[in-house]
């Protein structure tokens, strides 16, 4: 409960004030300011947000994100909290790629839009093929582009990943940059309304595929590949995860990670 007063008269009204004053003159003269700086600001108050919803991140592999080239990542997706906790740690802008719903949301549309974020309607062939497109320009123009293939969030626990979307990675293969997969676990229990001490998140970034480990290769077979390598690497994150979150959870609370 403590948590969810500090978020609402704490962070909230902080929020706000950056929201009227800083997000939506940004967005109103998008030209005037670098995509680095409004990038800045969203990172700043999504760390914020994070320190007030009480989140540890434990992350390996992070070396593997480098501000410094161009690289398509590829994330696993529970919860609206992913594209926070992988801000967290590059200081280079990432495009996101999210669907027409979440854009749609009041707050967190107009920040995705304020990063130049690419919408993704499923299911209609011609806007499919733009944001592959604008995907592929973005990579082109040596930026980092972030991408959940799984196409919506796992609700569970301890279910596997839903399949792969094999065209999620079509755009990184045809600009020919490293694809970085990103597995976490965590980031689904933050929001929630349970009152727990800590939340910890577990990130590993993994070591990049080059083009030459994906080439000859069909999106199919590449994103199974990818798949099956990830849910591993998701399978000892959530062993881990479980040691570190059990102590600060109650029986009633140990529902959570059954």
């Amino acid at each position: 409960m403590w948590k969810w007063i500090k978020v609402f008269t704490i962070y909230l009204p902080y929020f706000l004030y950056h929201y009227f004053v800083h997000i939506l003159r940004m967005l109103r003269h998008k030209d005037r300011y670098s995509l680095q700086e409004r990038y800045d600001l969203i990172r700043k108050l999504s760390a914020k947000l994070l320190k007030y919803l009480r989140v540890d991140i434990h992350a390996q592999g992070m070396y593997n994100i480098q501000n410094t080239r161009t690289q398509f990542l590829i994330v696993n997706h529970f919860s609206l909290l992913d594209a926070l906790t992988i801000m967290t740690y590059s200081q280079k802008p990432i495009i996101f790629i999210a669907k027409e719903e979440t854009y749609k949301m009041p707050l967190a549309g107009k920040c995705l839009k304020l990063l130049d974020g690419i919408t993704l309607e499923r299911g209609n062939l011609r806007a499919e093929i733009n944001s592959i497109r604008a995907m592929e320009n973005c990579l082109k123009d040596g930026l980092t582009v972030c991408i959940f293939p799984e196409g919506t969030r796992n609700r569970s626990y301890t279910a596997p990943f839903n399949e792969f979307k094999a065209g999620s990675f079509k755009p990184g293969m045809r600009a020919k940059v490293e694809i970085v997969p990103i597995t976490l676990i965590g980031t689904q229990f933050p929001l929630t309304m349970t009152n727990i001490k800590r939340y910890p998140i577990c990130l590993t970034v993994g070591k990049p595929y080059l083009p030459s480990d994906y080439e000859g290769k069909s999106t199919v077979e590449f994103s199974k590949s990818v798949q099956t390598s990830m849910q591993a690497s998701v399978n000892n994150l959530r062993i881990e995860h479980r040691k570190l979150f059990l102590p600060y959870l109650n029986k009633k609370n140990h529902k959570l990670i059954a």
